[in-house]
């Protein structure tokens, strides 16, 4: 099941005005749904949908297996939480219409050829990533569930000290770190998509034989 975050997939307007609530219940809906029916489930996402992910996976943890989280961003750039915390502060933030995207994050020609992508991303979206991000950080402790977590040392937009920020506040049964180093951001398109699908594929049949994979209802 492949839900579409609200405020993606339609204009820069409409994900402007969306709320991080919104986004929230975009996935879970969904989820909740799909584990009723099925019972507990694999969780995965790349950047945003990580994040969202591991909230699930925070709390509804009954109802996940594991989760798979792709260029987390658990830590971002130093001038961009500087920048967000000067702005955010002042009356600036009632005219700064967003940040310009200034690189598709993918070093794969291909890649860049197939990925489609807003050109700024809007203030209201900044703002709901740092809630995210800050919620899930601080209840990271509490995850209970296994963890495969994929990221490149070349990802110009997420640092690659997110791992670290995981790697600190993790207390969970099983964290698998897969590093990559050809990809930037969007790796699930980059140059290393094959490995990245044969380290999920490991991490789905490893944990499926090892979890009593029982109904909800």
């Amino acid at each position: 099941l492949t839900p579409t975050i609200a405020g993606q997939a339609s204009t820069i307007d409409e994900l402007a005005h969306t709320e991080l609530a919104a986004w929230i219940d975009s996935v879970e809906t969904p989820f909740l749904a799909l584990t009723k029916e099925k019972g507990p489930v694999f969780v995965g996402g790349i950047s945003l949908g990580a994040l969202l992910s591991l909230d699930l996976a925070l709390r509804y943890p009954d109802r996940v297996l594991g989760v798979i989280a792709m260029s987390t961003p658990l830590d971002l750039p130093m001038w961009l939480k500087t920048a967000f915390a000067l702005i955010n502060l002042s009356p600036a933030r009632r005219w700064y219409k967003g940040q310009k995207r200034w690189d598709k994050g993918i070093a794969d020609p291909l890649g860049r050829k197939e990925f489609e992508c807003y050109d700024y991303f809007p203030f209201k979206s900044i703002q709901n990533l740092f809630s995210l991000r800050a919620q899930v950080i601080k209840r990271l402790a509490d995850l209970s569930v296994p963890v495969l977590m994929i990221h490149s040392t070349g990802d110009k937009t997420v640092p690659f000290s997110s791992v670290d920020v995981m790697k600190r506040h993790y207390r969970g049964p099983s964290l698998k770190i897969v590093t990559l180093e050809k990809s930037e951001h969007v790796i699930t398109l980059d140059l290393e998509r094959d490995l990245i699908a044969a380290a999920c594929l490991q991490f789905i049949r490893k944990i499926s034989f090892t979890s009593p994979i029982n109904s909800l209802e």
